[in-house]
């Protein structure tokens, strides 16, 4: 599953990253991004969307969207830190 995300959005603000997870969450209702096959797959998606029409996506794409991603989380109320052995696995995903 990739989204399908034009450059112009993969520039803008971290609310995109958690909107791309409100979506992933409606298509995959037992997602939760402190598991890390869910949180891996999900952030594949997104790199691979924002890389869309690229030959590869790059290595920084991906750790920046993880960042934006999992400091935008620990801001919404009720959620709880990504544990550091999921944050820390992302940065080896295989795109």
């Amino acid at each position: 599953m990739f989204f399908p995300i034009t450059t112009k959005y993969c520039t803008t603000l971290i609310d995109d990253v958690l909107s791309w997870w409100t979506r992933y969450v409606r298509r995959n209702p037992d997602a939760n991004p402190h598991a890390i096959k869910t949180a891996k797959h999900f952030i594949e998606g997104v790199v691979r969307g924002c890389s869309a029409g690229k030959k590869e996506p790059s290595m920084y794409t991906m750790l920046q969207k993880w960042t934006d991603f999992s400091a935008d989380w620990k801001r919404r109320p009720g959620n709880d830190k990504i544990p550091p052995e999921v944050s820390e696995s992302i940065y080896f995903v295989r795109t």
